[in-house]
């Protein structure tokens, strides 16, 4: 059997593994980091290499920027990080509070007129 290993930011990858993980073409990520608009590699003799880390950074940063603040569906900016809440209660409780105010704002928002 085969042991099995925990994914590393260090990881190197080659260009068909961050294809496959960015769901792009081999081409259209040659085409991006032409441009210096893709995931930042680097050559390691004839191969270009790309560090996990580094990909899943770009894929996030994607994501914010797509993101741009104008999803309404998003959490509100002053709610603080995941990481932020999970380790402090004070921080756990202020988040909640802002969560079920802003969820409470959006359901009544959806919600259509409650007639007795």
């Amino acid at each position: 059997m085969g042991r099995e290993t925990v994914p590393s930011p260090d990881d190197l990858l080659l260009l068909p593994e961050v294809a496959e993980i960015t769901r792009r073409s081999v081409d259209t990520l040659r085409w991006l980091r032409h441009r210096g608009e893709g995931p930042q590699g680097f050559r390691m003799g004839r191969r270009v290499v790309f560090r996990r880390g580094v990909v899943m950074e770009w894929i996030a940063q994607q994501e914010r920027e797509q993101r741009g603040g104008r999803d309404p569906l998003a959490l509100p900016p002053d709610l603080p990080r995941t990481h932020e809440v999970l380790t402090s209660p004070s921080l756990l409780r202020s988040s909640l509070c802002l969560l079920r105010r802003s969820t409470a704002g959006r359901l009544a928002a959806r919600s259509p007129a409650h007639e007795p």
